[in-house]
């Protein structure tokens, strides 16, 4: 009798893009769930997430996420983000690994039989395309389900199965009961409970942020990166100064950072603004 083989599988993440999906959807991804939600379907070949990161800024609010996938079994490929000035004298920020995605998906392909691709970008549709004529299934996951829609209608009707994030949220989104579990530490990766910002004064929520950046302070991030969040503490007491006012404007920004612990990708840090 012949054994049937599993199929081999890759997951494919745009981090910048998935960011965005997950943000117009308002919800958080625990990567461990979602990397053995696939897994679960043959055998995972790879796993490789793709972001753009920023060089020589004191605190990169993408650097733990990196540091827990690399960890936990995820390949990350990254490149510098590109400064410039745009027309009206601003300095910008663009990084774009759209190339590199190509080129793996590429030559990864004669060893896969199904490609698990995270992007609504529409420029990947080619891509697709030629990995479809090696003899691989796409499966594409995005959302349609947010305004706007993240998925390139070209790039859906291009895929061979297409999977909303928001019928995968139930599987894959991180949970928020009192804290934000992260996953269990490992040679070296994060871990640790993060206190979500509830409904209540300004004080209270002052005292949570304290413990977050004392906590944080403590031996996971580096030198530099105490700073930054020492600075925590220090937005910390404006916000408990200024009541009620405060709440307003600063609490959606609070809550957000506080439930994504070490985040999402920020855009490829292209539009990171973690409490502002």
């Amino acid at each position: 009798m012949t054994a049937i083989m599993p199929d081999r599988l890759a997951i494919f993440i745009d981090g910048a893009n998935l960011h965005a999906t997950t943000r117009a959807l308002h919800v958080d991804l625990d990567f461990s769930k979602l990397r053995e939600r696939f897994a679960a379907q043959g055998r995972l070949v790879r796993a490789l997430y793709y972001t753009a990161v920023v060089e020589g800024e004191e605190f990169s609010p993408v650097k733990p996420l990196i540091d827990w996938l690399d960890y936990n079994g995820f390949s990350v490929v990254t490149k510098p983000a590109r400064r410039f000035i745009d027309a009206d004298g601003r300095s910008r920020i663009k990084g774009n690994m759209d190339m590199e995605m190509a080129v793996d998906l590429l030559d990864l392909a004669p060893r896969l039989d199904h490609v698990v691709l995270f992007t609504g970008d529409g420029d990947f549709r080619r891509v697709v395309e030629a990995v479809q004529a090696k003899g691989v299934r796409v499966t594409v996951v995005s959302t349609l389900k947010s305004q706007p829609p993240q998925i390139a209608d070209e790039l859906r009707r291009q895929a061979d199965v297409f999977i909303d994030l928001a019928d995968l949220l139930p599987d894959v989104a991180r949970r928020a009961a009192g804290s934000v579990a992260l996953p269990p530490r490992e040679s070296g990766a994060l871990g640790c409970s993060l206190p979500v910002v509830q409904p209540g004064s300004s004080a209270s929520r002052f005292r949570a942020w304290r413990r977050l950046a004392m906590r944080r302070s403590n031996g996971v991030f580096t030198p530099s990166e105490r700073r930054g969040a020492m600075w925590v503490v220090v937005g910390c007491v404006i916000v408990a100064s200024l009541g009620a006012a405060a709440d307003r404007f600063i609490s959606p920004s609070l809550g957000w950072y506080a439930q994504t612990g070490v985040g999402q990708t920020l855009d490829g840090v292209i539009e990171a603004q973690p409490l502002g």
